[in-house]
């Protein structure tokens, strides 16, 4: 059993290295892989379907992970983008107020002066 299990992840390593190595390097007509690339297409070649569908059901989990962490994330940002905007106006408030007290405290000293 440890066994296939370890054969089962070393071919999720070579898949996923396939994947990293399609994804770095574009696709070009006449390009050459190198060993270690063709090492990982023989035995990608090697490995019958079936052991492969728990490998496609993985992706397809993780892909739906990922969408559904990048929503997450989206909501997030945008929270924090309305919390600071919200913080932004309390900031603008509060000068508004501070400025406000400021001429109350001096237009009354100025007439409280003319009054005694």
């Amino acid at each position: 059993m440890s066994l296939e299990l370890q054969n089962t992840v070393t071919k999720l390593d070579q898949i996923l290295e396939a994947i990293s190595l399609n994804a770095l390097q574009p696709n070009q007509e006449g390009h050459l892989l190198d060993e270690s690339s063709e090492a990982v297409v023989a035995a990608l070649a090697e490995t019958p379907l079936e052991e492969l569908e728990p490998v496609k059901e993985a992706m397809a989990n993780l892909e739906k992970e990922t969408q559904s962490l990048s929503q997450v994330l989206r909501v997030m940002l945008t929270k924090q983008e309305e919390n600071e905007s919200s913080l932004e106006n309390l900031v603008v408030q509060i000068s508004q107020l501070q400025e406000e007290k400021k001429d109350v405290k001096n237009k009354g000293g100025f007439w409280n002066k003319w009054i005694t």
